[in-house]
């Protein structure tokens, strides 16, 4: 009897499914979202760029992030980036304010979180309260929406959190 030794394939993940895919399906239609089309590969390279972004903030590797987000093509590259870096994502359900919002953030032991312009309000309210909390990444939307938050946390926009590979 022989015994052959193979060497272990690296374990699957999320993150390097879109890249995967990328490489498979390269140009065929992958998602419509808001009118936005994308390839397999322009959503692999948009999430890529993102999640250089969201590592240049510090997170990576087990670091706890929620996700405060409607559906958008912003909302799907936030998810494969962090995805990608290997951070735990929160998903945080839109209906939250108050004192089930800085619940479920403080008890999440979030460092950062995402959130759509819209209900940047609501976590500002509760921000003083979750100390953890250090990065608050805003999906702008046009609104105009401007917060004070408390000291030790500070605000991104998401548009400039997505970083090209040349610095």
């Amino acid at each position: 009897m022989t015994i052959v030794e193979r060497t272990p394939e690296p374990p699957r993940t999320r993150g390097g499914g879109v890249g995967e895919r990328a490489r498979r399906y390269g140009d065929k239609h992958a998602l419509d979202v808001a009118d936005v089309r994308r390839t397999y590969r322009q959503v692999d390279t948009e999430s890529d760029r993102m999640a250089a972004g969201l590592a240049s903030l510090g997170l990576g590797v087990g670091s706890h992030v929620c996700t405060m987000l409607k559906n958008s093509v912003e909302s799907i590259d936030v998810w494969f980036a962090l995805c990608k870096i290997g951070a735990v994502e929160i998903p945080v359900n839109i209906a939250n304010r108050g004192a089930s919002l800085r619940y479920l953030v403080d008890q999440s032991d979030s460092q950062a979180i995402v959130v759509d312009e819209e209900y940047l309000e609501r976590l500002a309210a509760v921000a003083g309260e979750l100390p953890k909390l250090t990065d608050v990444v805003v999906l702008r939307e046009g609104r105009g929406v401007e917060v004070e938050l408390p000291a030790g946390i500070t605000a991104y926009d998401v548009g400039d959190l997505y970083l090209d590979d040349d610095p």
